[in-house]
């Protein structure tokens, strides 16, 4: 996979209430059948990789991405964002084809500094049937 950066249409945020986000991603996942999907968490991901599977997936926390820079997929799917904008571009660096945001209202707080890292706004787009209920 080459590292040249995504394209700007394919860097996307999909807001949601959080009781849906794994439904969300669940649809994210079909949308995207057949690319190497990682889902990233700042979190534990133990409980994530029991409910996200498949050949072409690959659930890990920040931390262990951190461990493994050789790690690359064609889709990256951020459960959450982190603390730090410099650990989403981490993420960020390692998607070759979309980097997707499922947002919900807590994690809305740590959208603007990761915006202003990366130089310009992300596209917002409310998936139907998954409109949040909080203001974008």
């Amino acid at each position: 996979m080459s590292s040249t950066p995504i394209k700007r249409q394919n860097h996307r945020i999909h807001p949601c209430n959080r009781p849906r986000k794994n439904e969300l991603i669940h649809f994210l996942i079909e949308r995207n059948a057949g690319k190497k999907i990682l889902i990233v968490t700042s979190y534990d991901a133990d409980p994530l990789q029991t409910i996200f599977t498949g050949n072409n997936i690959t659930v890990v926390s920040d931390a262990a991405l951190a461990e493994m820079p050789d790690l690359r997929c064609e889709v990256l799917i951020s459960y959450d964002l982190p603390e730090k904008a410099i650990v989403y571009m981490s993420r960020f660096a390692r998607a070759s084809e979309y980097a997707l945001i499922t947002l919900d209202e807590e994690d809305q707080k740590r959208l603007y500094p990761i915006e202003l890292l990366n130089g310009r706004t992300i596209t917002q787009e409310i998936v139907k049937g998954f409109e949040p209920d909080f203001g974008i």
